[in-house]
């Protein structure tokens, strides 16, 4: 398993989603397949849905690709401070 992560924060939403999108853009450019990448939205109202959240980034995380020998996962999350999560 690999332990490359790339978290991304800041004030301007706007501009932490588009360096998000660069990152995992040219994270998932060599990737053969659309199963290799896998973005999960973690936007949360309530504790629960932060539980929902990040139990749905770690299995999404721990699933093989079934076509490569990668996968990466964007974890997208909005707090008070935008905060992106690119695990590959």
């Amino acid at each position: 398993m690999s332990e490359n992560f790339i978290f991304i924060c800041g004030e301007d939403d706007f501009l932490v989603s588009i360096e998000g999108k660069k990152v995992f853009e040219a994270l998932t450019a060599d990737l053969v397949d659309d199963l290799s990448r896998e973005v999960v939205d973690g936007r949360a109202g309530k504790a629960d849905d932060v539980v929902e959240a990040v139990t749905a980034f770690i299995s999404a995380a721990q699933t093989l690709s079934l076509f490569g020998d990668k996968k990466t996962v964007w974890l997208r999350v909005s707090l008070t401070k935008r905060v992106d999560v690119v695990r590959k």
